[in-house]
């Protein structure tokens, strides 16, 4: 019988390679911690961009919420230029019945004096929509594109560049995982914003956003007729 050398042992696996800055391979792992409107449209990006490439990664996506039932604390409107992206970017036409009401402009009213702001008239008009519809109808899809999504909360993080099965650990209130990259779509969440201060390496520390506007939402019981006016 021949001699048989290392390159003719077709079925050994190749050994792993690092990755470098945001090069994903065939077999990365992503973890998107948010499946928020942030979350769920990276994935559908990343994974229809990785079909086009020919490459296979598994997505998961983090998300404690259970999408309509609970909601995200921020109004439902999509302000232009929302609608063009998603249907340009995502390929996403919104359903007519999930718009609620379409806005063309805002009256601010104050002790003395009501201020009205509208769009110019070329500008499509912001739409309002059930912000736990909205958020379920783009997780799903990012579901129907092959990410996987997780009902837990992701507690801790820690970051390994030298370890090549185990980069980046990820440590959530059920399991851990690992992953090649994270993408951290978590918005304002003060608990996973601590968590991404603390693991992130000392000489890439991340820092969370020194100003922010805080938005309180309310409801107020008024007239139709005034609404409309």
């Amino acid at each position: 019988p021949r001699r048989v050398g290392r390159r003719d042992l077709a079925a050994e696996p190749e050994e792993r390679q690092p990755l470098r800055g945001l090069h994903l391979s065939d077999g990365s792992r992503v973890a998107i911690i948010g499946g928020g409107p942030g979350g769920a449209a990276t994935a559908i990006r990343l994974l229809r961009n990785a079909k086009q490439r020919g490459i296979n990664l598994r997505v998961t996506i983090y998300e404690p919420k259970q999408f309509p039932r609970h909601h995200n604390p921020c109004i439902g409107v999509l302000a232009p230029p929302t609608a063009e992206l998603l249907r340009d970017k995502l390929k996403l036409d919104l359903p007519a019945e999930m718009i609620k009401r379409t806005i063309k402009g805002y009256r601010l009213h104050g002790d003395r004096e009501e201020i009205e702001l509208r769009a110019p008239t070329t500008e499509n008009p912001a739409l309002m929509v059930s912000r736990s519809d909205f958020d379920q109808f783009l997780l799903s899809r990012a579901v129907e594109e092959g990410a996987k999504v997780l009902s837990d909360r992701v507690t801790g993080l820690e970051f390994h560049p030298d370890n090549l099965e185990h980069p980046v650990r990820v440590y959530s209130e059920g399991r851990s995982d690992s992953a090649d990259l994270i993408v951290a779509a978590c918005g304002l969440d003060d608990g996973l914003l601590s968590v991404l201060e603390q693991a992130s390496p000392r000489k890439h520390r991340y820092h969370r956003p020194g100003e922010y506007m805080h938005s309180i939402i309310i409801k107020l019981a008024c007239d139709e007729r005034f609404i409309e006016k």
